[in-house]
């Protein structure tokens, strides 16, 4: 026991819920028309302030967004969904990465994990 607690306490937390570097590319990429409440929002520069991988993550995802057609204008956000918003969820929910366009509003995510009634705008291969 005493070794998966030093284990543990070697893992930063947010590498726990938005893994490293190896699963960035395995998220699932979507579009939304349109997220018009943001009040449970958080913006991702800050909530993500002293992970090591904060600016691996941001980039990569950016990178994915402007890919499938995000013209490069929003705010970062994150969002903490519970357990029961999607497929293969963990027992303690999860986040997903989002940018709303400026523009148009259309919004970009980007989650570990599958999200119920978002099949037919996911990007996939971006």
């Amino acid at each position: 026991m005493k070794k998966i607690k030093e284990f543990m306490a070697g893992i930063e937390p947010w590498t726990v819920d938005y893994g490293t570097l190896d699963d960035f590319p395995r998220y699932h990429v979507y579009f939304f028309e349109w997220i018009d409440r943001l009040t449970s929002f958080e913006d991702a520069e800050e909530a993500l302030d002293g992970w090591s991988l904060k600016g691996a993550f941001l980039n990569h995802f950016m990178h994915r967004f402007q890919k499938a057609g995000w013209n490069g204008s929003g705010n970062k956000q994150i969002l903490w969904l519970p357990p029961f918003s999607g497929v293969g969820a963990p027992s303690k929910g999860f986040y997903v990465f989002h940018i709303k366009q400026k523009e148009d509003g259309i919004s970009w995510l980007a989650c570990r994990y599958p999200i119920l009634g978002l099949e037919e705008n996911e990007i996939l291969n971006s």
